[in-house]
Order: structure tokens, then sequence, then C-alpha cells
């Protein structure tokens, strides 16, 4: 009887474990819908000449994103291991786009290119519609997050990384081996939070809140352990 006990609490400890983190970062599952605010901008990379002169001239003195894709999520989005991230806008000849209908929330805004480029900016929609125009941003370097499971489970593991507000998400399918979200667009000023979600060989997870990334830098998160997955 106490075996079984233990085991029904166990499984009671990993579903409360899963309602408290993800219950309590409800979000809507897209940022667009119906009529409401807009969002524009113009998106450039920055001039790498060595007489581009002060800060102005750097700005005026650039090349336009053109061709890209342009995402929007809310900023709690949790997206589905193998989902399609679905762009809301590609940038013109000029590096300008906008999306349509935002509705009220707190949201990411974020374009990336296929050479390791990219920007995000955090907008916080209200109930009156109105135009967030970002001006121009100026892509840098991507960065990326790396993360392991060092706890005891056998090596027949699934879990899975996930950044919050984006559609950025891997799967890792084994112990002790690094798994990394790439390409990750860059704001200084925004505290990421990754979604560790293990699927194998219970399912748990947690919140890993307030990191700060950097252009071009790779940061290594701290292990997964048993205890994070189950406290």
């Amino acid at each position: 009887m106490k075996i079984k006990a233990v085991f029904l609490f166990l499984i009671v400890t990993a579903i409360t474990m899963l309602l408290s983190c993800f219950g309590t970062e409800p979000s809507q599952s897209s940022s667009t819908g119906g009529s409401g605010s807009e969002v524009v901008g113009v998106v450039k990379y920055p001039d790498s000449s060595a007489d581009a002169g002060n800060a102005l001239n750097k700005r005026i003195m650039t090349q336009p994103l053109a061709g890209s894709n342009v995402f929007i999520h809310p900023a709690s989005y949790l997206a589905e291991y193998g989902s399609q991230d679905i762009p809301k806008a590609v940038t013109d000849t000029d590096g300008f786009f906008r999306i349509s209908n935002v509705l009220p929330g707190t949201h990411y805004v974020y374009i990336k290119d296929a050479k390791g480029n990219g920007v995000l900016r955090e907008i916080n929609v209200t109930d009156e519609p109105k135009t967030f125009d970002l001006g121009i941003l100026l892509t840098e370097k991507t960065a990326s997050a790396r993360i392991q499971y060092s706890g005891n489970a056998s090596d027949d593991v699934l879990f899975y990384l996930s950044l919050r507000g984006t559609g950025l998400t891997v799967a890792c399918t084994g112990k002790g081996v690094f798994t990394s979200i790439t390409e990750i667009p860059v704001d200084t000023d925004v505290d990421y939070m990754f979604t560790v979600q293990m699927k194998k060989p219970f399912n748990a997870g947690y919140d890993i809140k307030n990191i700060k990334l950097l252009p071009g830098v790779i940061i290594t998160l701290d292990d997964i352990t048993d205890n994070l997955l189950n406290h």
C-alpha cells in the first residue's frame, strides 16, 4: 500500500508541476485578429565600413533588409514542437513592414535573415487602437542558448526547449547531450524566458526566467536536473 501511495503521490506531483508551469502563463496563441492596432517599422543592416563616420551617418548609410519575414507572437506564447512559425508580414525593398490588427497585450516582433542576423522588439498594446512605429531597426548577430539533462533517468530521454514569445523550439533525445536554440533575434532590453518540457521518462516542466541575450553570444543554461523538474 505504501508503494502504491508513493506512486500516486509522484503522479499528482508531476501533474501539479505541469499545471503550475503552464497554467500560470495564460496567453493567446496569436497576436492578431479582428480589428486593432498596427505595428510598422523599417529594418536595415548597420553600415560596417571603416569610414562610416559618426552614429548619425551610420544610421543613414545602411542597406535595407528586403524580402524577409516578420513574425509576431504574444510574449508568453509557447510554440509546439514541429509547428510552423508563420510570418505576418514581409519587408519590402526599403525594409518597411506593416502588421495589422494586433490584439491588446505584450508581444514580440522579430525579423531574421538567412545569414545569422536579426532584431527583436517587445511592444505593449493597449485596448485603444493605435499605430506603433518602431522606427529604424538595425540588425545584429543572432544569439544561441543551449541546455542538457543531467538527471538520474536512463538514456531514453525526450525534452523540448522553447523560447517564449517566438516560434523557436528544439527537442533533445539524449542524456548529457546539449540541445541548442540558434538564430535568436536579440533585444538586449528584453528579459527572455525559456521553457523546458520533459516528456520522457516522465511529464514535467518549468520556466527559466529573466535571461539576457547578447548578439553573437552562445549562453549555456543550467543543466536540467530531477529536483528542478519535480520541485
